[in-house]
């Protein structure tokens, strides 16, 4: 598998009178993976009838058994801006 992260944050504190404070954080996060996985087995969907796909395991030693492999891509982030006044 392979992953790559990155994240930045910024905080921010201020106080606009004796007892009123305000915080503030500002926020980024990027997340990729991809990973292969099976996607086929003897022509069969793996989401598809469990019964039938696991039968491409029961078949006697002759021929061959065809799985295809597909790339799990994914790509995640999250950003944003978060104020509060304890």
């Amino acid at each position: 598998m392979s992953t790559t992260h990155k994240a930045a944050q910024l905080n921010y504190a201020f106080e606009i009178a004796s007892g009123i404070d305000l915080s503030a954080s500002a926020y980024f996060n990027e997340f990729s993976r991809n990973w292969y996985k099976a996607s086929k087995v003897g022509g069969e969907k793996l989401s598809g009838d469990a019964a039938k796909v696991a039968s491409a395991f029961d078949q006697a030693g002759v021929g061959t058994l065809n799985i295809e492999v597909k790339a799990n891509n994914r790509n995640y982030e999250s950003k944003g801006i978060q104020a509060q006044m304890p």
